[in-house]
């Protein structure tokens, strides 16, 4: 038998009753695992409170230092006037101002790139434009096509012409490169790393970039050429395109949109000034301009958007050995025929086969309708 004293409600201890070992074996039972573990986390949150306190009182005690020091060296406020640090930045800015040196060209050695003053906003004039310079190179040439302006006609050709004229073509989609972005630059650089095999032809959409200063082994910088179109043009066939698709495949594209949305014109968005034609998503200028902060369009004010058209005006005259016109297609295939005629030669004959003529009337915008002149101006 067991004697359970248990302290009374007095302080006193009285004898409550006598328990045998059986009954107290069985009063344990009740304290199961779950409770055991409660109470063990209790313990311990206590402990951790407790600690919390004494941490508390013992910083109080501590006496705040006046003057802090570090290695017996005493750190005092910086009090320098504000014209002494104006005087002390110009002057250090001045200097490597004056230290710094151009990039020197080797002899006989063309520029590749030419510094654009942006600061004057001067636009190239004809007279800049060397019309007897010859192709960047005549083993990788780079059509960096803009949408909607004729690309899958010029595929057509270029798929025939390659067979003809003994060269390897390529027409890439951003599925086709790992990361891929037209504004990315590296991923396409990986890309060419490994498939790059001269006299080589590339057509993809991307932005304009300096692909020589990567220095990569079997690259080189490319000849660039492309086709462009009239902006107001290019918007509205992109504006249906995104609806209604081209008559190779009717579809409505998956137009992300209400029925209203759908059935809306380019004349009755303007009107309306809804999102999708005061900021367009579509990109343009940046196919000629390039990757730079300085094209991105939709980041510019207006001040920007006249740099960036300047900066694409320049890289036409000066990076870009061809430019087409979509609107003058007959006359831009006959002048890459004439200046390319080891990728082109032979194109104005196949492009006025019937069955390149059938594929160049199935890739137009359906349901298009043209803008007012009120919208054109």
């Amino acid at each position: 038998m067991a004697v359970a004293a248990i302290p009374s409600r007095h302080g006193k201890t009285k004898l409550k009753r006598k328990i045998s070992s059986r009954t107290l074996k069985s009063a344990f039972k009740y304290v199961t695992p779950k409770k055991a573990s409660k109470y063990r986390f209790l313990k311990q949150l206590l402990a951790v409170i407790v600690s919390a306190v004494i941490f508390f009182f013992a910083s109080n005690s501590l006496k705040p230092t006046t003057n802090y020091q570090r290695d017996s060296i005493k750190y005092e406020p910086i009090t320098t006037p504000p014209e002494e640090k104006k005087s002390k930045f110009k002057n250090t800015f001045d200097a490597r101002l004056n230290s710094w040196k151009p990039i020197q060209t080797p002899v006989n050695q063309t520029p590749m790139i030419k510094k654009l003053d942006i600061s004057t906003f001067k636009e190239p004039s004809l007279a800049e434009i060397d019309y007897t310079r010859p192709p960047d190179s005549l083993r990788f040439i780079f059509h960096n096509k803009l949408p909607k302006s004729g690309s899958s006609t010029m595929n057509g050709l270029l798929r025939q012409l390659a067979r003809r004229n003994g060269f390897n073509y390529q027409k890439l989609e951003p599925v086709d490169v790992n990361g891929d972005r037209f504004d990315l630059e590296k991923p396409l650089m990986n890309y060419l790393q490994q498939h790059f095999r001269p006299p080589y032809f590339l057509l993809k959409h991307h932005f304009f970039f300096n692909m020589a200063r990567y220095n990569l082994t079997g690259v080189i910088e490319p000849t660039y050429v492309n086709v462009i179109r009239d902006p107001l043009d290019w918007f509205v066939s992109h504006y249906y395109f995104e609806r209604f698709g081209w008559a190779r495949k009717k579809t409505d594209r998956n137009f992300k949109g209400s029925e209203e949305d759908l059935k809306r014109t380019v004349d009755e968005c303007v009107m309306q000034r809804h999102f999708e034609c005061l900021h367009p998503t579509h990109k343009y200028l940046e196919f000629i301009c390039g990757t730079s902060t300085l094209c991105q369009t939709s980041r510019l004010s207006t001040t920007g958007l006249i740099r960036a058209v300047l900066m694409a005006k320049h890289n036409i005259a000066t990076k870009f050995f061809m430019v087409g016109i979509l609107e003058q297609f007959d006359e831009t295939v006959l002048l890459f025929e004439k200046m390319l005629p080891s990728y082109y030669d032979g194109a104005w004959n196949l492009y006025n086969t019937p069955e390149v003529q059938m594929h160049r009337n199935q890739t137009k915008t359906i349901n298009r309708k043209e803008v007012s002149n009120a919208t054109s101006l």
